[in-house]
Formats: C-alpha cells, structure tokens, sequence
C-alpha cells in the first residue's frame, strides 16, 4: 500500500507556462515552446480530471498550487523542488529559482530545493554556490548541459576539469552533496550530443563523495544510462519524464525500467515526475499494481519488482542521498495541514489551480 511507503518525488516544478513568460513570444521559436509546455502536459496527462484545459495550465503556477497537489491529492510525502535556469527560452528560467527558496522556507518539513547554475561563466557559478548555500540553504544543484545562443548550441560538460570540476570541490566543500544534471531529453533546438550521458562518468570517479543523478532517465540512451549505474556507486536514474510512460506507455516504462534494474538495480533508480508538468497520484498508483511483463523475465532476465523494490524507488533511495531520518519527518509532518485535508481522501486534482480559473471566469463574465 502506498500509505505505508513513504514518498519523496524525486523532481518537482512550480512552472511559468504563461506565454508572456517567453523570451520571444513573438518568433516561430517563442511559439513552438509556448505550444509545447502545454503538449507535455497534454501528453503526460491522462484524459481524465488529471488533464487541465490550456486555459488552466498556461499560467504562472504558484508555490501553493504545487504543495497542494503533491501534498493533498497524492501520496507525496516530501519532494525536491528542482529550479531551471532556461534564461535563454524563459525570462525567469521556466521555473524560477526564488520560488524554489520560497517553497523550502515554507514548507521545510517536507521540501528540499535544488538551486539553479549558469555554467558557462565558472566565476559567477562558483560566487552562485555559495551564495545559495550560505544564505539559502539549497540541497543540491540543477545543472543542464547545453544552451541555445545565436542559433548555436553551447555545451556544457559534466567532466570539464575547468567548467565543471571547480563546481563539484566549491559545492563538497560547503557540504552540498547532489548534482542533477538533465540528460536523455534534449530541449529546444540543441544539438542531442549534449544530452548523453558519458561525461558523468569521470566526475563520479573522481568524487566519490558527490551523487550524480542522470535526470530523465530511460527516455534516451537507456543503455548507455544502466551502464552508468552499474559501474558507479554514486550515479542513480531519475526518471522523470520516463515515469510518465506508465500513464500512456507502461509496456516502454517496462523496457526503460526493466534494463536499467538488469544492469544495476533498484537501489540506483529514484522516482521523479516533474509535477506540475503531470499530476503526481495517478502514476504512483500504477507503479504500485506494476509487474515487470513475463516475457521480458523470461526472454531478457528483467528482474521482478518486489514491494521493498517499490519502496526504494518511490522514496528510500532519495530519503539515503540526503540523511532524511523517515521516521522522525513522518513525526513532523504527522496532523500538519496537508495531512488534515487528505484525512477522508484525496483533495481533487489541481484543487487550486482549478478553483482560481474558475473565479477568473466568474468575475470576466
């Protein structure tokens, strides 16, 4: 039963999906994201009440709207707040990092937050480290590998001894243990190469003491991914994005998942959806029910999941990343208001979101 694990999603967004938050709404490129934050969510949604109409998605979703869907329509216990630094695409990144520290400071029983970093400027990036760490406590940092400029791509990678490996002692040094890079999922019209994941490799390495998390995992080079896990104890799979297969695609989340449990196992896979770009209940409730397919058992030697797989997937794994003591939060969090409202069941999906957008047309009409 889902009410006897305890879960922390693994990557959750506060997105800025309000056109007017484009760079350029105005060129073929402003548009194409315009329309494809909402396609995501269209396709990682299922046609049900976990959909919200273009009205009620295009928007600047708030901290609260966030909490409430993790916290009182699902089963989330925790989750770590993951701010983008998209400055190229969106004027506040996507999703800013200031609501990243909002939420945390609001919510610090039940949210950890991953700052945001510009890495082509090593010299600002390491002022930005201490800066978020200092005054902000942050947990861990968001790093993406290339950015669109001019036309061009400009990459960014994991095993740059100038760029990159600065980053990793600054952070090690301020007891900053976590690095999520996005991979497997190229954004915008960047050049794929970028999102490999390799260059992790020689980090991992040489800093045992970091944890790598390769976000996105299973959706591309899955097994250039599992090899990644298999021979290094500190990289881990964090598949958001690919956790949305279980609401459209399960026998493609069986495969992704399936190879990088044969290669490494379930004490390396965390389990991340990205809300708010989908909604967190539905899919925690099929991984709950989901058996890996006999025939890949059979044919491929996938292994079998057990309920103490399920557990580590769904919350101990990050819970070890971060020293988090479950019994003592499942203390402070025991009767807080969340747990208030969920008492009798689940709130309905996107409460708030849906309540603010019916207002808005109650008062133009």
């Amino acid at each position: 039963m889902l009410a006897d694990m305890f879960v922390i999603n693994g990557v959750v967004h506060a997105f800025n999906a309000d056109p007017k938050n484009l760079t350029n709404p105005h060129t073929p490129l402003g548009r194409s994201f315009a329309e494809r934050i909402l396609l995501y969510h269209k396709k990682f949604s299922q046609d049900n009440e976990y959909r919200l109409s273009p009205e009620e998605y295009a928007r600047d979703h708030s901290i609260e709207d966030l909490a409430h869907a993790l916290f009182a329509e699902s089963p989330c216990d925790m989750a770590i707040f993951h701010s983008i630094p998209l400055y190229d695409f969106f004027k506040d990144g996507l999703v800013s990092w200031e609501k990243g520290v909002a939420m945390k400071e609001k919510y610090p029983d039940r949210v950890l937050h991953y700052g945001r970093l510009v890495t082509l400027d090593v010299t600002r990036a390491l002022k930005d480290i201490e800066f978020q760490v200092k005054e902000h406590g942050v947990d861990g940092f968001k790093v993406y590998p290339a950015t669109f400029y001019e036309g061009r791509t400009l990459a960014w990678r994991m095993d740059d001894p100038r760029l990159a490996y600065p980053l990793y002692e600054k952070a090690l040094e301020l007891g900053v243990t976590n690095f999520a890079v996005h991979k497997a999922h190229p954004f915008g019209p960047t050049q794929t190469h970028a999102y490999r994941p390799e260059d992790v490799e020689e980090p991992a390495a040489l800093f045992p003491e970091m944890n790598f998390q390769i976000v996105h995992a299973g959706m591309l080079f899955v097994e250039e991914t599992a090899a990644a896990l298999a021979r290094f104890p500190n990289v881990y799979g964090n598949m958001e994005i690919s956790w949305s297969y279980l609401n459209n695609s399960p026998r493609l989340f069986a495969e992704s998942l399936g190879k990088m449990l044969y290669w490494a196992s379930a004490d390396k896979i965390i389990f991340g959806d990205g809300c708010t770009t989908q909604h967190s209940r539905p899919t925690l409730e099929k991984f709950l029910e989901f058996q890996m397919p006999e025939d890949l058992v059979e044919e491929y030697g996938y292994p079998r999941l057990t309920m103490e797989d399920k557990a580590k997937i769904l919350g101990l794994n990050m819970a070890k990343l971060h020293g988090i003591d479950i019994e003592a939060r499942k203390k402070k969090i025991a009767g807080d208001k969340f747990e208030q409202l969920k008492k009798d069941g689940y709130q309905q999906p996107w409460k708030l979101i849906r309540d603010r957008a019916a207002a808005e047309r109650e008062h133009a009409a």
